[in-house]
């Protein structure tokens, strides 16, 4: 799957990746494992929801908290454990904080719809 991203923003595709911070190419990318969200998940988003980059962000934010949800959150090797923390929480927190000041939020007329298609977008392969 493709990643691309440009610095100077000139596509809803470059600003989505932008504002979830993943900007740089895999292994450093946002998943647990250090991919990107690939081009393609992004550009189905994009038009699954009317080209709506707030909607899509939400979307990913929890696709992506939802990965993390799964992950392992501590790892030991030679005596030093390092913990990640609730990372899945942090993507579930941008996401409300995105539908809080877009308006998106539980008062958004198709929410729980929207809500339960997102469920299915967290479930694209993360290994």
């Amino acid at each position: 799957m493709a990643f691309t991203y440009s610095p100077i923003l000139a596509t809803d595709r470059d600003q989505i990746r932008f504002d979830l911070g993943d900007t740089t190419v895999a292994p450093s990318g946002i998943m647990p494992n250090g991919d990107n969200v690939p081009d393609e998940t992004i550009a189905a988003l994009l038009t699954k929801y009317e080209d709506n980059a707030d909607k899509v962000f939400i979307a990913l934010c929890k696709a992506v908290g939802a990965a993390w949800a799964n992950a392992p959150t501590e790892h030991a090797a030679d005596g030093l454990t390092v913990k990640r923390g609730d990372v899945g929480k942090r993507w579930r927190d941008m996401a409300t904080q995105r539908e809080t000041d877009t308006g998106l939020g539980a008062g958004y007329v198709g929410y729980l719809h929207e809500q339960e298609a997102d469920a299915e977008v967290a479930t694209w392969p993360v290994s």
